[in-house]
């Protein structure tokens, strides 16, 4: 786990470049405030968020969870199975029922859990599975 990277992200201080990346020019002047240091994202987004570092394969620590998003990219792909198992149980305790977990572009959680399910919306994000079954009551509804 790279604190350095957990810090600058707590920051919310990015480059031009890095801030570019992903974001329309829209989003970027919706979200972000230009400072002579680079692009600050909006205080009033920033108050939102929550950084915290957590070990996936402990127990969650009581009164920090759940999340609406949980990050664990390519960490997962180095796991053996019945670590990965582990893992995702740990995960699955971490995010909301309605929230997501994103996995590294070389992980998925087909085949290997019950506990999620591939999102329609984006690759790589996956939910637990009662909150997929009421997206889709919700379209028909």
């Amino acid at each position: 786990v790279s604190h350095r990277a957990i810090e600058a992200a707590r920051s919310g201080l990015y480059s031009q470049f890095e801030v570019q990346r992903g974001l329309g020019v829209a989003q970027m002047l919706r979200f972000f405030e230009e400072t002579p240091s680079g692009w600050q994202v909006c205080e009033s987004v920033r108050r939102l968020v929550r950084f915290r570092q957590h070990n996936v394969l402990s127990t969650p620590h009581p009164g920090r969870l759940p999340f609406d998003l949980v990050l664990c990219r390519n960490v997962l792909l180095y796991f053996d199975r019945d670590t990965r198992s582990t893992a995702f149980d740990r995960l699955a305790s971490a995010v909301m029922p309605d929230g997501f977990l994103m996995l590294g572009a070389g992980e998925t959680v087909v085949g290997q859990t019950d506990r999620f399910v591939p999102t329609a919306r984006r690759a790589s994000f996956f939910e637990p599975p009662s909150s997929s079954q009421n997206n889709a009551l919700r379209k028909f509804a």
